[in-house]
């Protein structure tokens, strides 16, 4: 977040100190209806289980949702 350079960083983002991060959607069917993010304090690369992992619960935020 810190470091980046395309442009995708929002000011704010960066305000918070936090150096790596992982945004999933959250998902009603096939449609993306927001999105999950989880940040770290320090630069990390995040494993594909736990992006696995994370992409799962953005689904399972959007089946409950979508229930209510």
């Amino acid at each position: 977040i810190q470091t980046d350079t395309s442009g995708d960083v929002r000011p704010g983002a960066r305000a918070t100190g936090m150096e790596g991060a992982i945004v999933v959607p959250v998902l009603r069917g096939d449609q993306a209806v927001g999105a999950l993010g989880v940040a770290n304090r320090s630069a990390r690369t995040f494993s594909e289980e736990e992006t696995g992992l994370l992409v799962r619960v953005g689904a399972a935020i959007g089946h409950v949702a979508d229930s209510q």
